[in-house]
């Protein structure tokens, strides 16, 4: 649960800066597209195929929905597409890339820290010692050794 906390907030600022970028492809397919084909129909369905397409769903559907459609030339359509898949896909990857390091190496400094003290049912062993004829302590060798 702790981690869902500390990754909460980075996640939704995540969201909200590529937000705008993946509506302005919504509503650039939308009034683009929007007349003539029924995935970039509303705004609604243009996100939904925008999602789809960068999940890798629809990609092949979209592109000759968008080429038949004629509302557009098809380079359009292919620039369309392809620079929305790999700005998201890159954009995407490299994120969750980022999220995974840093609450690992979050994670992993915040167990070793001194400050949080090991589980409880973790048992420290210490050396014994014994005390020699000038009162210093030197190493007792382990039971059976």
């Amino acid at each position: 649960m702790r981690t869902m906390a500390y990754a909460l907030p980075t996640v939704l600022e995540l969201l909200f800066q590529l937000s705008p970028l993946f509506l302005g492809y919504a509503c650039f397919g939308m009034v683009v597209w929007g007349g003539h084909c029924a995935r970039f129909a509303g705004l609604w369905e243009s996100c939904l195929t925008l999602y789809a397409v960068v999940n890798g769903d629809i990609i092949q559907d979209t592109f000759l929905a968008l080429e038949r459609s004629g509302a557009a030339p098809a380079w359009v359509a292919q620039l369309y597409v392809y620079s929305y898949i790999m700005l998201f896909m890159c954009v995407g990857l490299v994120s969750i890339r980022l999220l995974l390091c840093v609450g690992f190496l979050f994670f992993f400094c915040l167990a070793s820290s001194p400050h949080h003290p090991p589980h409880a049912n973790a048992q420290v062993r210490r050396p014994q010692h014994d005390a020699d004829s000038r009162g210093e302590s030197i190493p007792r060798a382990a039971p059976g050794v």
